[in-house]
């Protein structure tokens, strides 16, 4: 785990007002010759999500209210932890089972927690091929340690492949004891890899993430729900 916080990139008000141009809404303005390296965010980028699949999977083993537990931050940080990875899944599952009126095994709330992860379509799996042909690409997600075992497994039986090997490096949140939208995080990915921010595009599907990463100079886009990675990234690839 690394809990390091490398202050690697500061800029002033004057500079926050620049980085401002950094995000983006598409692609047209940019060349893609301009660009080296691709940051990818995972669930809702590239992995389809639906949180209320998860809901409904707690509410089928007995828990009505997982919801609500879920968004009582920090009263239940135990979420939070996990995707820092400060604690161990087995110590989750602990937490989660106090909610419980009935006995229920960490099988079934593995299954529930895991419920919303959904597909990956095959053209965004060529897509990410394609682009490592020409681009660096990296990928930086919030997730933890149970959410990315299950679905590292799930693309080797769908696909064949080994997630990892589609990216230069993978960042996930529970590795590296960061979590988006902290500042720290993207400072963290820039620093080790040498990164030109501005020869750096980073894809996001929440806003706040994308606003930090632009306020450290990286080229941002927010990918709104209307829109894919597919439709993006069209003329790249062509």
């Amino acid at each position: 785990m690394i809990l390091l916080l490398v202050p690697f990139y500061r800029i002033s008000l004057t500079q926050w007002n620049y980085a401002k141009i950094m995000k983006i809404i598409n692609l047209d303005s940019i060349d893609k010759k301009s660009i080296s390296n691709i940051v990818f965010d995972w669930g809702g980028v590239i992995t389809n999500i639906e949180f209320r699949a998860t809901v409904k999977a707690f509410q089928d083993i007995g828990l009505t209210s997982f919801e609500n537990i879920f968004t009582s931050i920090p009263e239940n940080d135990f979420f939070d932890k996990l995707e820092r990875g400060f604690i161990e899944p087995k110590e989750f599952y602990h937490e989660l089972r106090r909610f419980f009126s009935k006995k229920i095994s960490n099988a079934q709330l593995k299954e529930a927690w895991c419920k919303m992860l959904l597909d990956t379509p095959i053209q965004r799996i060529e897509l990410l091929k394609k682009l490592g042909e020409n681009f660096s690409i990296y990928l930086l997600s919030n997730t933890n340690k149970i959410h990315a075992d299950f679905y590292n497994d799930f693309l080797k039986q769908c696909y064949s492949i080994n997630y990892k090997t589609l990216f230069q490096k993978v960042y996930y949140s529970y590795e590296l004891g960061m979590r988006k939208p902290e500042r720290g995080i993207f400072e963290y990915i820039v620093h080790e890899n040498d990164l030109n921010p501005l020869q750096t595009l980073f894809i996001d599907d929440t806003e706040i993430n994308v606003d930090i990463a632009s306020s450290v100079g990286i080229i941002s886009l927010f990918l709104t729900k209307e829109y894919t990675i597919e439709n993006f990234f069209k003329k790249w690839v062509d």
